[in-house]
């Protein structure tokens, strides 16, 4: 982690939304046929340096992506898991159109 963050300002919460939930948002996305959640999670603050991870699909879920937290953290990237909706912890909506 460069040398100007500390670990405690990298996983610093102060003012954000997800600290009871280790980081873990549903966001709410407007469709066509609706309203549908997608789950996201956020590891660490940084200000500057910000990285959504983005699985294929269909079928395919963030967990594919796990094996970052063994060096993002040390490198000082904030990043966010992204599970996109029909896949796995985000809504699973039947309507084919989506």
């Amino acid at each position: 982690m460069p040398s100007e963050k500390t670990l405690s300002d990298y996983y610093d919460t102060t003012g954000r939304e997800d600290i009871l939930t280790g980081g873990i948002k549903m966001i709410p996305i407007q469709t066509p046929f609706g309203e549908f959640k997608v789950w996201t999670k956020r590891i660490g603050n940084n200000p500057t340096i910000k990285v959504l991870l983005l699985h294929g699909g269909p079928g395919a879920t963030h967990e594919f992506f796990e094996c970052v937290d063994s060096f993002f953290p040390a490198e000082g990237f904030e990043y966010y898991y992204y599970d996109q909706l029909g896949s796995y912890y985000s809504d699973q909506p039947t309507e084919p159109g989506l």
